[in-house]
């Protein structure tokens, strides 16, 4: 199984994809939910709407993650015994069946449109938003903000509210993991004819230009809420440093380990800042 749906095919058998390392990235997938649920919960008693929050982004992230597999070829629809498999027609006819039961139980207007808008930016990136370059930008930063947005919406904040600045931040880190993300798969995309940013414009210079979004992350930090801002000041410090260490490295070994290595590094950094900052404000809360 694989990581990534970039990398390779992916199994249809279901027991497999259920155990395989998807699972683990479905889960890596609801941090930024997560921690915008930790950020504008009120007190402890929000902390209850966990219970229905949490399982439904699972479920929309199983669908979104399903129709990118589905759509990893390069055929313009994958063909019907794949499509009527166990392990796609579950996520993606099924489960939307039971997010909407869900959601309508709920009657959270503002949730159920953050999780509308993810799943429906993801589906258009899966089908076609990935083959191009600015598309492919711009589905990613929208998730980024409309991930967010779920954990918020959960708590009872509008999907726009008072904080914008952390929405940025996350919009503008998602544009930086996937410039890092295209750089490292740039000879299987341009061998899927795919216009990622690496294959039109050199995977060296677009590896190197994702540092811009996440400068400007920094930059929005300065806005933000001071625990928010002091973690992932901290995550981006380290970001920077790796960085610096990796364009010394630019020379040796294969590029495309080194890449695949430095988006690991990442996802671990802001991986380790979002946890921190989800315990360090469920302790925040605790106190109040």
């Amino acid at each position: 199984m694989i990581l990534d749906p970039e990398n390779a095919k992916v199994k249809i058998a279901a027991p497999k994809w259920i155990l395989g390392s998807r699972v683990a990235e479905l889960f890596f997938a609801t941090g930024i939910p997560v921690t915008g649920f930790a950020l504008a919960a009120k007190n402890v008693a929000t902390l209850d709407n966990f219970i229905w929050f949490y399982p439904v982004t699972l479920l929309a992230g199983w669908h979104v993650l399903a129709v990118n597999d589905l759509f990893f070829s390069d055929k313009n629809f994958p063909g019907r015994d794949k499509l009527l498999s166990t392990a796609f027609f579950l996520p993606i006819f099924f489960v939307p069946v039971v997010v909407a039961l869900i959601l309508l139980q709920i009657g959270n207007g503002s949730f159920v449109a953050a999780i509308v808008l993810t799943v429906i930016n993801w589906d258009i990136y899966s089908v076609w938003g990935k083959r191009r370059w600015l598309s492919g930008l711009l589905h990613n930063s929208l998730a980024g903000a409309f991930h967010f947005s779920i954990g918020l919406t959960a708590v009872g904040c509008p999907i726009f509210c008072e904080f914008r600045a952390e929405t940025i931040f996350f919009a503008l880190a998602m544009s930086g993991a996937v410039m890092h993300h295209d750089a490292s798969h740039s000879v299987e995309d341009s061998m899927r004819k795919y216009k990622t940013g690496a294959v039109v414009f050199g995977r060296e210079r677009w590896w190197k230009l994702a540092v811009v979004p996440m400068f400007f992350c920094l930059q929005t930090l300065f806005y933000c809420d001071k625990l928010f801002s002091m973690v992932f000041t901290f995550s981006l410090i380290v970001y920077s440093i790796s960085y610096i260490i990796f364009i010394f490295l630019s020379s040796y070994g294969d590029p495309a380990r080194r890449y695949s290595l430095f988006r690991g590094l990442c996802r671990a950094i802001f991986a380790l800042g979002g946890l921190v900052f989800i315990a360090l404000s469920i302790l925040r809360l605790l106190q109040l």
